[in-house]
């Protein structure tokens, strides 16, 4: 009789799914909800500085006990341009509840992150003057380094969607499977997340820095002397902001999301256009090219809805009573030119029916 070949055993679910490798499994399912809890937490610079939406958020939101009754939502512009105090002073308002909410390199994705993220914050919010910034608008800004760590901190599976870039939607899709790039640390963040500084701490005493104006903003004779952020030329600009312009559907659906909340909490919204320095606004007025990129922007801020109570679209800073010196750069306001913009953009509010009422109440 032949011999009888031993069977093999069946290869069953127990035998590829032992043990050792349930366990590797529950390993590496308690990593990835583990670094889930560190994707939307602040990074900080080698000085202490932290990242300049986790500054807004977490200093002029949730640590001040303030009441935001009046909200300018913005980017750097707003940052250089807006004081708080010259608009507060306008509308009749209490100083402390008018927040200036603009963020350096920030467009309306982080805008309207800061309102669906913090929406107790705004519970009192009675006014929302928002920027609207070409530049931010535009496709191509989603490669932007500030951008690809904002969107991998905060953004959803639908919002990663309609990223223009295949290549870069593909790295936000895989980031959101497994954040290796949104959660990760060096050692000094982790450290100063959990230290959770406060400004003034010895160890980081301005961990708000990066929300804060940067050179060239204070006036004073070096500000006179050194003009080294003029010097990107005014055609640079103009190109950056208006050159075959057209918006990215990111920032396109944050800015809609964000005055259609602000709608259905019968916030009234004031968008405005903040000016840039007149030899930009001499190109974009006679360069063929320019002049098309800012019609086809000022026809998208048309079609906006909900639509606002009112837009304020300026270009030149002689439109607001400011001139040259008032400028830190060639599309930043200085600390003068804040004043003067702040007063003009304030007085403007006052002057739209029936705004006037609904804003001093809150006074």
């Amino acid at each position: 009789m032949a011999d009888i070949l031993p069977t093999s055993p069946k290869r069953g679910f127990s035998q590829w799914f032992g043990s050792g490798a349930l366990v590797a499994l529950a390993v590496l399912l308690a990593g990835r909800f583990a670094a889930e809890k560190l994707r939307g937490l602040p990074h900080f610079d080698e000085r202490g500085g932290m990242d300049a939406y986790g500054a807004v958020e977490t200093y002029y939101l949730k640590k001040n006990p303030n009441p935001v009754e009046v909200a300018c939502f913005g980017t750097s512009q707003s940052v250089f341009g807006i004081s708080e105090s010259e608009v507060a002073t306008c509308l009749g308002e209490k100083a402390e509840r008018v927040r200036n909410l603009g963020t350096p390199g920030g467009t309306p994705f982080d805008m309207w992150s800061l309102v669906r993220r913090n929406p107790e914050s705004f519970k009192d919010l009675h006014l929302a003057v928002v920027e609207i910034n070409p530049f931010v608008l535009q496709k191509g800004l989603e490669g932007d380094d500030r951008m690809v760590l904002s969107l991998s901190q905060k953004a959803t599976l639908h919002e990663r969607l309609t990223i223009a870039s295949a290549q870069m939607r593909r790295r936000q899709l895989m980031d959101l499977v497994l954040p290796l790039y949104s959660a990760r640390r060096s050692l000094r963040t982790v450290f100063f997340n959990v230290l959770d500084p406060c400004p003034g701490n010895a160890l980081c005493p301005c961990p708000e820095q990066k929300a804060l104006p940067a050179a060239g903003w204070v006036v004073n004779r070096a500000h006179r002397d050194n003009r080294e952020r003029q010097k990107a030329s005014p055609d640079m600009v103009a190109r950056r902001f208006f050159g075959n312009w057209r918006v990215s559907e990111l920032q396109d659906e944050s800015l809609r999301n964000l005055l259609a909340w602000l709608d259905e909490h019968k916030v009234p919204v004031v968008l405005h256009q903040m000016p840039v320095h007149p030899e930009v606004v001499k190109l974009v007025k006679s360069d063929p090219r320019y002049m098309k990129g800012f019609q086809q922007f000022s026809d998208y801020v048309a079609s906006l809805k909900p639509a606002p109570a009112a837009v304020i679209q300026i270009l030149d800073t002689d439109e607001c009573g400011a001139g040259e010196d008032d400028l830190a750069d060639r599309t930043h306001l200085n600390q003068l030119g804040a004043s003067i913009y702040s007063r003009y953009l304030a007085e403007k509010i006052k002057s739209v029916p029936g705004l006037t009422v609904t804003v001093t109440q809150g006074g």
